[in-house]
């Protein structure tokens, strides 16, 4: 009797040391914009800045260091306006929206891919203001009815350490 309670005193206790080692995955949370069209899962806990725009997510973390702004185009309306397809719409984007950071050129660049999504690009840069560096992630997304613009801004020692999570986090843009 003596053996078989040691036994499970020692794998209890394997167990829980295996279990206290292992690291904590931090949880995730799903933002929906006001117009019910989209979602996005990511981590952390991130304050949802209101706009009038439903098209439009704008999260925040707490010390607003980093930001996330989603923006919708639905393809409606712009094939006439600015010609179809994605690189067009980025060309659009670029010109209308961005267009002191897309002067600059960015750091690096490529394809993206997004389930359920037709086509997405990515693109990296770095703008230095004031003597502060500042960092942003945009990626570029077309569905079967929209386009979209998902942007990750941040100061150097905010962005550094959270970009891959936030790349990989984006990428799980989904419409609903």
């Amino acid at each position: 009797m003596s053996k078989k309670i040691t036994f499970w005193l020692l794998a209890v206790s394997m167990f829980c040391l295996l279990a206290g080692c292992q690291g904590k995955e931090e949880k995730t949370r799903e933002y929906i914009n006001k117009g019910n069209t989209f979602s996005v899962t990511v981590p952390g806990e991130w304050k949802i800045t209101e706009t009038n725009n439903e098209d439009h997510l704008v999260l925040d973390n707490e010390d607003q260091s980093l930001s996330i702004l989603i923006q919708r185009f639905p393809q409606e309306g712009l094939e006439e306006e600015d010609g179809s397809g994605l690189e067009d719409f980025m060309t659009a984007y670029k010109s209308q929206v961005i267009p002191d950071l897309a002067a600059a050129g960015p750091e690096s660049e490529g394809d993206a891919a997004l389930e359920e999504m037709k086509h997405a690009r990515e693109e990296e840069y770095k703008m230095t203001q004031s003597g502060k560096v500042f960092k942003a992630y945009i990626l570029y997304v077309e569905s079967d009815v929209a386009y979209y613009s998902v942007a990750v801004t941040g100061t150097r020692e905010s962005y550094d350490p959270d970009i891959d999570k936030l790349k990989t986090a984006v990428k799980t843009l989904r419409e609903l």
